[in-house]
């Protein structure tokens, strides 16, 4: 059963994606905010306790067999717009660039296989689709450079 570890900046999709992929299967276990997000907001907003990323990569290390990241994305336009329909509209333009820039080099170094998602372009259908398939590949012991594996983006 693979485990699939949801991250990315606020307001981009991955608690929707996360539940609807729980609805569609059962078969892999989801876990919302991982390792990428401690080291992310643990970092944005300076908190003494943010483990160390060499200590990240341990816990991710030891999960390599039977896990992938779940990055996933929007446009900056959108997750601006979804900031405001949420009535929270405390938040910079220039912090929400310096999350999602400490997310993309956070999931471009991290050793697992990281399948990006951009929800400003595929529809909640598309995305599922594409994070089954993921999770059926690394149940079935994918290799991170074979063709048929995750896309992964380097930003």
């Amino acid at each position: 059963m693979a485990v699939l570890l949801f991250s990315g900046c606020d307001k981009v999709g991955k608690t929707t994606l996360f539940q609807a992929v729980l609805k569609k299967t059962n078969a892999h276990i989801c876990v919302d905010r991982f390792t990428p997000c401690q080291h992310v907001y643990g970092t944005h907003h300076k908190r003494e306790d943010t483990p160390s990323v060499e200590y990240l990569t341990n816990v991710e290390l030891a999960l390599e067999d039977y896990a992938g990241v779940v990055y996933v994305e929007a446009f900056l336009e959108d997750i601006i717009e979804r900031f405001h329909t949420h009535n929270e509209k405390d938040i910079e333009l220039e912090d929400i660039q310096k999350i999602i820039n400490s997310y993309r080099n956070y999931v471009n170094n991290t050793p697992l296989p990281v399948l990006y998602l951009n929800t400003s372009i595929l529809n909640i259908e598309e995305c599922v689709s594409e994070i089954v398939k993921f999770g059926n590949w690394i149940d079935n012991g994918g290799d991170p450079l074979g063709e048929d594996g995750p896309r992964r983006l380097l930003f």
